[in-house]
């Protein structure tokens, strides 16, 4: 506080008033796609999953699916 200018007060405040949400759907999807592959269990179905880099929630989910069925069939 004892560097700050007290007009910068104003500005971030006026600043932090106006600002407004971004609604870029890149972002969301980005999200999505972290927070799915956060809450994976298997820690390789998650590994897998990360080094294939998915850009969309319905790869990532595919993939993921794929992955599962194929590690029970080598399970036997």
């Amino acid at each position: 506080m004892r560097y700050v200018q007290s007009h910068h007060e104003d500005v971030y405040h006026s600043q932090l008033k106006n600002r407004c949400q971004n609604s870029n759907k890149n972002i969301m999807e980005r999200l999505v796609i972290q927070a799915f592959l956060d809450g994976l269990r298997d820690t390789e179905t998650r590994k897998a999953q990360i080094l294939a880099r998915p850009s969309k929630f319905v790869d990532a989910l595919g993939r993921a699916l794929e992955f599962e069925a194929a590690s029970q069939s080598f399970r036997g």
